[in-house]
């Protein structure tokens, strides 16, 4: 399981300042997106990815195990003046929210199963899984090649 450090968040945080992965991810989910959604980040991280999220819909949940990670979302929160983004600490998979999220996002998060039994009990829209695994096949965890995949719930 991953496990986030000093060392990673240093690295992690530079990455994704100083590259556009999360703007072509949302730009990739815009025509999916309303104002009017709620988005769950399913395992944030950094929250870079709600923080791109967030001018694109009325409220994201950013969701996470790791209050070191949460930490710099929070930071960025407040320094961003963002004021749509609820942090969940914690397991996703104990989340039961008041409603279904109208869609998740589960970037670099599990397997397809993993991520489609946690949608299935918690979304109402549409699921995005961004470098899944089979779980399978340990090789083909976290490839470099990223192809996201979307899911409609009905």
């Amino acid at each position: 399981m991953f496990q986030w450090n000093e060392e990673m968040v240093r690295f992690m945080r530079d990455a994704s300042e100083y590259s556009d992965y999360h703007r072509r991810l949302v730009q990739w989910m815009l025509p999916d997106l309303h104002p009017g959604d709620h988005i769950c980040d399913a395992g944030c991280g950094l929250g870079y990815l709600s923080l791109a999220l967030s001018p694109y819909v009325r409220r994201v949940t950013a969701a996470d195990r790791s209050q070191e990670a949460l930490s710099v979302l929070r930071e960025n929160c407040t320094r961003r003046a963002v004021h749509n983004i609820d942090i969940l600490p914690g397991d996703i998979r104990a989340d039961s929210p008041d409603a279904a999220y109208d869609a998740m996002v589960f970037c670099f998060f599990g397997t397809i199963e993993e991520v489609a039994a946690i949608a299935r009990g918690q979304c109402r829209g549409m699921e995005v899984v961004d470098n899944a695994s089979d779980e399978n096949n340990e090789n083909t965890r976290r490839k470099a090649t990223v192809v996201p995949i979307k899911i409609e719930y009905v």
